[in-house]
């Protein structure tokens, strides 16, 4: 129990504030120590009801209930576009395969062999 990492209640509802958080409720509960004597079990039994009304810290497990806190938001209306009306194709560049070249001599020569 000595190397035990307990944490706090208090400790973890400080960080789940951090992390915008609200706590809702905290239950506790096994008040009784863990004892292996079923008598003392018997006698410490009251102590179970009584300490489960006040809800008391000292408990051997917390439960926590914790909301997030978000903040509503409103979709954007989008705008409206006005419709681009008919798609006319245009006119592409034709590329003439048959002028000379510009040093006279034909495309497919390369540098006067032939």
């Amino acid at each position: 129990m000595r190397k035990a990492r307990c944490i706090s209640p208090s400790r973890v509802g400080d960080w789940l504030n951090l992390l915008g958080f609200a706590l809702e409720k905290r239950r506790f509960g096994c008040y009784r120590p863990p004892l292996a004597s079923p008598a003392w079990q018997a006698r410490l039994a009251g102590w179970e009801r009584l300490a489960g009304r006040w809800q008391g810290s000292g408990g051997g497990v917390y439960l926590l209930v914790a909301r997030k806190m978000v903040v509503g938001l409103r979709p954007l209306r989008q705008e409206r576009r006005e419709p681009m009306g008919k798609l006319l194709p245009l006119p592409l560049a034709k590329v003439n395969r048959q002028a000379p070249h510009p040093e006279g001599r034909p495309f497919n020569d390369e540098k006067g062999c032939t």
